[in-house]
């Protein structure tokens, strides 16, 4: 349609005219006719101006005048049109609050990039069973087996302690259990990607820097400052992932990585109900964390993700300029202007969203890692089991540790089936 003008110029008389497209018996009008009335069933159409409506049909709808103005980019427009209506009626149709979290946070600028990546680098590359479960977790399919409890370690019980809390087959407690380092292995991951990434943007990085004018005091239950037993002050370290400069239009720039999971009980709510609700509720809290006004030739970018994928507007706001940035740099790419920006951007946004998801797959195979326990098998390490039943219980445990790859058979099974159904 932007070219419509262009068409009727080059095509003989009353080969493209209003009446070509309204009642021609060619196949390409045919088809036009089709999808318009297709686009219209969806409760998606075009208006006299060629601007898209959702709804009910406009009292005027686009009829292929003669001499009409082109309409740049309708194609683009009217699919997400269609997308989007789409998703809103897929989110009506789930049934639970924890199901809309997770469409939310996997939807978004970069969430599904991991989908796209091509492994020609090792930051982009996913084994097929990382990739399968990812896919598991993204389509909320279950993640985890039955009756298992977490198996991360737990030192501050007693060294070789566990968890032990019952993994739920969504896989939420997996995804944000402290005790084993899993979450925390997690956020370097993205910080040393981070740190790569913008040093070839350009900035000087420095990893974990303490940040001395943002310290707080430490305070006890009744919000008094604490003490040592020398009676000196006790304070929080303001300790942020990194710290960027890149003088003179990026002086001094302190970022620091968020990883938070929308399906948890304390933000599945909200994360129903509002797309990056659980990344722009952990950016706010670092901003309120580290007051801009404490340091007032800083600026701080609090880059915040939810585990399925989203980023906080905030943190791609900031990556995409860095990401223009490094293609100024780069003399083959500074030649292609925003396109050089938009491939950088959109290899970026592969790479994290890869490491990301890696992330998130080790963190849900070391909670139900070998010696993850069930009722029965924490009463065996008790004693109070015998040892033929404990035998038994040990090669349970041997089926269960390949719960993964027994659920990608089945995934293999069901797409067969289908495919040949």
């Amino acid at each position: 349609m932007g070219c419509l003008e262009g068409v009727r110029e080059r095509c003989p008389a009353g080969a493209a005219d209003k009446a070509a497209f309204q009642t021609g018996e060619h196949d390409w009008a045919e088809g036009v006719r089709q999808a318009l009335a297709e686009l219209a069933a969806e409760g998606v159409h075009l208006s006299e101006q060629g601007e898209v409506v959702c709804g009910a049909a406009p009292p005027v709808p686009w009829a292929w005048e003669d001499g009409s103005a082109p309409v740049e980019k309708a194609q683009r427009l009217l699919t997400r049109a269609l997308e989007a209506k789409r998703r809103e009626e897929l989110l009506d149709r789930s049934r639970t609050r924890e199901d809309r979290a997770r469409l939310r946070s996997a939807a978004g600028t970069g969430a599904g990039a991991w989908l796209q990546a091509a492994p020609s680098s090792a930051e982009e590359t996913l084994e097929d069973a990382d990739f399968c479960a990812a896919a598991r977790l993204r389509l909320g399919q279950n993640v985890c087996p039955p009756g298992l409890r977490c198996s991360n370690q737990n030192s501050r019980l007693r060294p070789g302690a566990t968890c032990a809390k019952p993994l739920d087959q969504g896989g939420v407690h997996a995804l944000t259990c402290k005790a084993g380092g899993a979450i925390m292995r997690r956020h370097h991951a993205l910080v040393r990607l981070l740190a790569r990434l913008l040093q070839a943007a350009g900035y000087h990085v420095s990893e974990e820097v303490w940040e001395p004018r943002w310290d707080r005091p430490k305070l006890d239950r009744r919000g008094n400052q604490k003490f040592d037993a020398e009676g000196n002050p006790q304070w929080v370290r303001a300790r942020l992932d990194l710290r960027l400069m890149a003088p003179p239009e990026e002086p001094l720039v302190y970022g620091d990585v968020v990883v938070s999971h929308p399906g948890a009980p304390s933000h599945a709510r909200a994360a129903a109900e509002t797309d990056g609700a659980t990344a722009r509720k952990a950016a706010l809290k670092k901003v309120g964390r580290y007051p801009p006004e404490e340091v007032p030739n800083a600026r701080l970018v609090p880059l915040a993700v939810e585990t399925g994928g989203r980023w906080d507007p905030d943190a791609l706001d900031f990556l995409k300029k860095a990401a223009g940035r490094a293609a100024q740099r780069h003399q083959g790419l500074s030649s292609l202007e925003g396109g050089g920006a938009t491939a950088v951007f959109a290899t970026w946004l592969r790479q994290l969203a890869c490491t990301l998801q890696r992330a998130n797959v080790a963190a849900l195979r070391g909670a139900a890692a070998a010696g993850a326990r069930t009722e029965a098998s924490a009463l065996r390490a008790a004693g109070e089991r015998g040892s033929e039943a404990a035998e038994e219980e040990e090669e349970e445990e041997k089926d269960e540790n390949d719960w993964l790859l027994e659920q990608i058979e089945e995934l293999l099974a069901g797409a067969k089936a289908a495919a040949g159904a």
